[in-house]
Order: structure tokens, then C-alpha cells, then sequence
């Protein structure tokens, strides 16, 4: 388990993420997965968000992969991680604006 003090906590390489003691899971989703993974270590070594070109550049995915699209059909979108203005990073505002499942 890897934990931000944040209220952030990634676990099995990103396979489960509880954010304010809610948990998003990512079983099946390798290209999630390596996301979250990114995510969450450019967050510990002081990168709150990173622009999604480099996530998408450093990951080697598809150049016209759109995190929106990655992440379709997951609760977490939105939830735990969203994309604005071409920036992607988890959504860490207090535990009172984090949408319950």
C-alpha cells in the first residue's frame, strides 16, 4: 500500500485506489492502471497534475488517446481522477466534495 496523507491510497499497483475512504477499483484495466500509477507517483514526488500529452507520450499510448475515453464506464471518472484543459490528476478537494458511491 502506498498512501499520499492526502487521503489518497493506491494499492496493488494501482489495481485498487481509495480516495477519502472511498474505493474505486481497476481489476481489469492495465492502461488504467498505468495512469493511476503515473498519477500517483508525479503526486508524491510533489506533481499535482500532469498535462495529458505527457501522460499519454511517457505511457506510449496512442497519441489520440483521451484519458475520458480510457477511463469510460469506470465510477472513477470524475470521482477520483478527471481531465480539465488538457490537465489530468485525482481529485483531492476535501472529503465533503468527493462524490459517495
Amino acid at each position: 500500500m502506498a498512501s499520499s496523507g492526502d487521503g489518497l491510497e493506491v494499492f496493488a499497483d494501482g489495481r485498487e485506489v481509495r480516495l477519502h475512504g472511498v474505493k474505486y477499483e481497476f481489476p481489469r484495466g492495465d492502461m488504467q492502471r498505468r495512469v493511476i500509477m503515473l498519477l500517483y507517483t508525479a503526486y508524491v514526488d510533489g506533481e499535482i497534475k500532469l498535462p495529458t500529452a505527457r501522460i499519454v507520450s511517457e505511457l506510449d499510448f496512442d497519441p489520440k488517446t483521451r484519458m475520458r475515453d480510457l477511463f469510460k464506464g469506470n465510477r472513477a471518472w470524475g470521482r477520483l481522477l478527471n481531465e480539465q484543459g488538457g490537465i489530468c490528476g485525482f481529485c483531492l478537494g476535501s472529503p465533503e466534495a468527493v462524490p459517495r458511491a
